[in-house]
């Protein structure tokens, strides 16, 4: 029997308290293994019928200026401007030295992070799991038992029902 070697964990937040709680278990996992902990935040995307029925509601020339306020949107991530998605990155540098501090590691932590935009939640960590070729991944959940019935049909449970990676899941606070 083989024992594996963790070399990178990966955290998927959606920045809720229950995210934060589980937080520090994959900071401490990563010090204990002495590995790359990656953060990441996905944002949920459009799918392309999803798309569709919007510009058929919308109509071509409110479609047409949704998406130029979107392009402008990422333009002004580029240049710097307080978005969406730096706020996520404030929000993960908050949580990750809200966790450094309780847990005083033992020597500094390897940490990126990655904010992108998905149709699916589940199969995104699941892609950035394997495109970065992850050891194991840390989810937090909302409840407190984690029979079948008690997954209900979110993020978590779909990815258990269709990763192959091992899943560390981490119960809210008491």
């Amino acid at each position: 029997m083989a024992i594996p070697v963790i070399k990178r964990i990966l955290f998927a937040t959606d920045l809720s308290e229950t995210a934060r709680h589980s937080f520090g278990y994959a900071v401490a996992m990563a010090d204990r293994w002495d590995c790359e902990l990656l953060i990441v935040h996905v944002i949920k995307g459009e799918t392309a019928v999803g798309e569709a029925i919007v510009k058929m509601g919308l109509g071509d020339d409110l479609y047409q200026e949704m998406e130029k306020k979107k392009a402008q949107s990422a333009r002004n991530v580029l240049i710097g401007k307080r978005t969406e998605a730096h706020r996520i990155t404030e929000a993960v540098h908050e949580m990750f030295s809200e966790a450094e501090k309780k847990l005083k590691p033992s020597k500094k932590l390897k940490v990126r992070e990655s904010v992108t935009e998905a149709e699916s939640i589940s199969e995104e960590i699941l892609n950035v799991a394997a495109a970065e070729k992850c050891d194991v991944i840390v989810l937090g959940h909302r409840k407190k038992h984690l029979l079948p019935e008690g997954l209900g049909e979110g993020t978590l449970k779909k990815v258990l029902k269709a990763g192959t990676f091992p899943v560390f899941v981490v119960p809210p606070p008491k």
